[in-house]
């Protein structure tokens, strides 16, 4: 059962003029019903926000959110996951991307809506068709769905159209998943497991509800051998998947995170390899090595969000360094990307513990997540591994979300089989 103070905190993120705003929240939080990246419940204090775009509808913090609101089944919360699919899926972008995030203050107009900064947001498309389909099966509601079809069909060739090669993997520019000041790129083990599930979670509620598969689930190409190829294109994801998964088992064990022609990035990820292991990528037997060599990298109980930390001392630090921009640095060693802990991350870590029968280490990690949550900034963007202080903005929706999460049945993410 979830907490009330989570409860709350993911509550306090639906923009509406809650009681306790002060008259500056006022002015920037719109009435529009849908989650946002930020919580204005703070136990009467003031959220502390660097930027005014937290305020916004995000399809990556929302998404997350809707599937936290799937497993409390709180008609409240349900109406606000309604209303954040509402924004995202009603700005697609002119190839089906969907937005990376959308500003309700600047309707009717399309000002307000983003699809990426220094680059797309490649993770926000599958998110965000994971998050509608799931709440289609939660809550019966076909409409929700088929309404939407035509999109749900340009989004999947979106996807399908950013493997370039018909290769089975969508490709990714630096900064274009979550980690959008971190230094990955090419193929990203989070953005194709991402657009696996929501491959697979279209296929489940087309069956549900007894309508036609969307032509863009399956794929029809002639191969560089000659062949002609025509299938699923959830299977032949399935397949390309595989790229990730390390020759022999090697030690540590785990799912690379990203790799493209000109090398690899073999440090542990753990949004993806969480997820991997949830979505049930290569053997079971693999995947509990992938969670066992991840509760060996606990700080204070959480997971960095990748290891090792890259130092001052390492070639890629300048990169890392480039990858803010004009924005000021944050991925010092062990904060933000660079070894931060994130509640979100770390519920998403419980979710798969508990999927694969390792329950001690389910409930130290809840308990963990709880801790982080409740530290003088509560429900801070990330953790510092340095010393366990909270950093980034606070309260952040999704902070509450993967606490909820981490308590959460699977198939909230996972389509049922």
């Amino acid at each position: 059962m979830p907490r009330k103070r989570a409860l709350d905190t993911l509550a306090g993120a639906i923009g509406r003029h809650h009681p306790w705003l002060s008259r500056d929240l006022r002015k920037r939080v719109v009435e529009h019903g849908a989650f946002m990246a930020v919580s204005t419940w703070l136990d009467g204090g003031e959220p502390r926000v660097a930027h005014d775009n937290y305020f916004n509808v995000w399809a990556r913090d929302g998404s997350i959110c809707v599937l936290a609101a799937i497993a409390t089944d709180e008609p409240g919360l349900l109406r606000a996951a309604e209303r954040t699919l509402h924004y995202l899926w009603r700005y697609p972008g002119p190839d089906g991307q969907l937005p990376s995030n959308v500003s309700p203050a600047a309707e009717p107009s399309m000002d307000g809506v983003s699809y990426g900064g220094s680059a797309g947001r490649m993770d926000a498309t599958p998110w965000a068709i994971i998050a509608l389909c799931s709440l289609a099966l939660h809550m019966k509601n076909a409409t929700l769905f088929t309404s939407r079809l035509e999109q749900v069909e340009a989004a999947l060739r979106f996807m399908r159209a950013a493997e370039g090669n018909v290769g089975g993997l969508m490709l990714s520019a630096p900064t274009g998943s979550w980690d959008d000041q971190y230094i990955r790129s090419g193929y990203l083990l989070d953005v194709n497991i991402l657009r696996w599930l929501a491959l697979r979670w279209v296929s489940r509620l087309c069956r549900e509800l007894g309508i036609r598969e969307p032509t863009t689930l399956r794929s029809r190409f002639k191969t560089r051998d000659g062949t002609w190829f025509e299938g699923p294109d959830q299977d032949r994801v399935a397949e390309a998947l595989q790229g990730f998964v390390p020759p022999g088992h090697s030690f540590p064990a785990c799912f690379t995170s990203a790799f493209h022609p000109a090398g690899t990035f073999s440090g542990f990820d753990a949004m993806g390899n969480a997820l991997a292991c949830l979505a049930g990528l290569h053997s079971r037997e693999f995947r509990l090595l992938v969670l066992r060599h991840g509760e060996s990298l606990l700080v204070r109980g959480l997971l960095p969000a990748f290891h090792p930390q890259i130092l001052p001392c390492d070639p890629e630090y300048e990169a890392l360094k480039r990858g803010a921009g004009q924005g000021p640095f944050r991925c010092i060693p062990g904060r933000y990307h660079n070894g931060g802990c994130w509640p979100v991350v770390s519920g998403i870590w419980a979710m798969a513990l508990r999927a694969h029968g390792m329950l001690q280490e389910w409930q130290s990690h809840c308990r963990a997540i709880e801790r982080a949550n409740d530290l003088e900034r509560p429900f801070c963007e990330f953790m510092d591994a340095n010393d366990g202080s909270p950093g980034g903005t606070y309260p952040m929706a999704w902070s509450a979300a993967g606490e909820i999460l981490a308590t959460a049945p699977v198939h909230c993410l996972v389509p049922p089989s």
